[in-house]
């Protein structure tokens, strides 16, 4: 297990009591230290994703700077796609660069056979390229003056985005609960009119 937090996460996590405001300066001046090789952020939120007629899964939702986090963790080795792929992984569909896409842990698409606990590879790469619908939200502190101070609102938020790769870690919590877009859609889609915010950074030596 301590290799597969190793893998996943780095030799390194900070998390601070509030997200990291303007993130990108923090990794460029850790990146220069002589101990640091690469830093990268993330950003989280919770949702429910909507994979078809009567199959809907609560799933964690991870934002990642894709070429980041596979300088700093073994994400590339999990992408069922792309792993053994020679170029730097992508979320990106070729020949359309406007498109929304994510990735999705193989246990919320498919759980394994109980007797075996194997997963059927054909059948969850079929959900590659499948367009899925995920609900999610925010709170966002009131401005209203007429309300009573530090009073918060839920702003729920949709997203649809198209399955690009399947995530198997190995580690069943991460594979079942887990999904992963770009940092900078997920800011958007969660945090609009703020500037860029993380959560962790991740760093390894």
């Amino acid at each position: 297990y301590k290799q597969i937090a190793v893998d996943f996460v780095g030799d390194i996590v900070l998390q601070p009591p509030k997200k990291f405001a303007n993130y990108p300066v923090l990794l460029e001046r850790l990146e220069q230290l002589g101990a640091v090789e690469a830093a990268e952020a993330t950003l989280s939120g919770q949702g429910v994703l909507y994979l078809g007629k009567g199959n809907v899964r609560a799933v964690h939702i991870q934002g990642i700077d894709l070429a980041r986090a596979a300088k700093v963790t073994a994400f590339k080795n999990s992408l069922l796609r792309q792993k053994n792929s020679p170029d730097e992984p992508s979320f990106g569909i070729p020949g359309d660069p406007n498109a929304v896409t994510g990735f999705v842990g193989i246990a919320v698409v498919k759980e394994p056979d109980e007797e075996t606990d194997e997963y059927d590879f054909e059948a969850v790469e079929e959900m590659i390229g499948k367009q899925v619908v995920l609900t999610t939200g925010s709170v966002i502190e009131q401005k209203d003056s007429s309300l009573p101070a530090g009073e918060t609102q839920f702003k729920r938020r949709t997203l649809q985005f198209t399955i690009t790769d399947i995530v198997f870690t190995g580690f069943y919590q991460v594979d079942k609960n887990y999904i992963f877009l770009p940092i900078e859609r997920l800011q958007k889609t969660l945090y609009p009119e703020q500037e860029p915010v993380a959560e962790l950074i991740q760093i390894k030596l």
